[in-house]
């Protein structure tokens, strides 16, 4: 496998986990080497990330030398703009999995009419084949958004950590000589 592989699962590869099996299969051949690893896209990198972080910084400079005039920037907004894309992504697959969990009782409800030989209410399949498949249907499609949901949160969580960890070293190397003196590094990383 070559390191400038880089892979853009799309949501069905996300379920499955295709993405991952050429690199399975060379892991069940032979170790597993730094070389065989796939590339990360150019957004997830620390560099692209921590760059997002130069508009912020340089706004707040401007407001440091003119408080009065240069309204304070928010890092909360540095971070949504980061985020946005999995956020909405994330949304959406709560929201559905929202709406399965709200129409599940309603569809066993269903099934539990359909072997009811009293029943006088109309139903939504004449088959009891056609409900329970509606059920397996509905618990499937739960467990995928919940699966996607997760996911995307996870990655939200690594765009942030990279970004931050980035901001961090990067203010390290900014500080000069006379700062880097007078406070230990576990002190910089931590202001």
């Amino acid at each position: 496998m070559n390191s400038k592989v880089k892979v853009n699962p799309g949501p069905l590869d996300y379920l499955t986990v295709g993405w991952l099996t050429p690199l399975i299969k060379q892991g069940y051949k032979k170790p597993i080497t730094q070389k065989d690893l796939y590339e990360l896209d150019d957004k997830d990198k620390a560099e692209a990330l921590s760059n997002k972080f130069d508009g912020f910084w340089k706004q707040y400079r401007k407001h440091i030398a003119n408080p009065t005039e240069v309204k304070r920037p928010k890092l909360i907004w540095t971070f949504m703009r980061m985020i946005l894309g999995p956020e909405l992504s994330n949304f959406t697959c709560a929201f559905i999995n929202a709406l399965l969990n709200l129409v599940y009782p309603m569809a066993l409800q269903q099934l539990i009419l359909y072997v009811d030989p009293n029943r006088t209410q109309k139903l939504w399949f004449d088959s009891g084949l056609a409900l329970a498949f509606l059920l397996f249907a509905i618990q499937i499609g739960s467990a995928c958004m919940m699966s996607l949901e997760s996911m995307t949160a996870r990655r939200m969580s690594q765009i942030v950590n990279s970004a931050m960890i980035g901001a961090i070293y990067e203010k390290s190397l900014r500080l000069n000589l006379k700062s880097r003196q007078e406070f230990s590094e576990g002190k910089i990383m931590n202001l």
